[in-house]
């Protein structure tokens, strides 16, 4: 859905913090799926998404 475009999403849907929040919290299913909700994090934290920025102090 994002699909490179974070721009769009950060700070603007609250929905998508929530949802990689949950995610992340239910575990993901090996390294591949822990890639991409890392990758899509690093893409809304870059484009100033503040929600996104805590994500990825969670995950350090």
């Amino acid at each position: 859905m994002i699909d490179g475009r974070y721009d769009a999403f950060a700070n603007h849907c609250w929905n998508v913090s929530r949802w990689l929040t949950e995610l992340r919290e239910t575990g993901l299913p090996g390294a591949a799926a822990l890639s991409r909700w890392r990758r899509v994090v690093d893409g809304l934290a870059a484009a100033g998404d503040r929600e996104a920025v805590e994500l990825q102090r969670i995950d350090e």
